[in-house]
């Protein structure tokens, strides 16, 4: 995952289309010949060290998440793609 998110950009800052490797492999996902890992036990240890979750003890019990570090960045860079206007 780390590869595609961080893949070479073009001089307008776009990522560049796969290649190689990248593409092979895309396509083979895409297919179902193989399929990508899923650790979830993983992903919610990092949420909840990061602030962003917790586990339901089964009480109801307010509960604000941190915003995620890069969230606005992100918001913004998805607002440029699409052109639009964030007041």
């Amino acid at each position: 995952m780390n590869r595609a998110q961080h893949g070479p950009q073009s001089r307008r800052g776009f990522t560049r289309p796969q290649r190689g490797l990248e593409l092979i492999f895309s396509k083979l996902m895409a297919r179902g010949v193989i399929r990508p890992t899923c650790d979830y036990r993983s992903l919610h240890r990092a949420l909840e060290e990061q602030g962003l979750a917790r586990r339901f003890d089964g009480t109801f019990v307010g509960f604000e998440p941190r915003e995620a570090p890069d969230l606005r960045s992100v918001a913004d860079r998805v607002r440029r793609l699409l052109g639009v206007r964030h007041h």
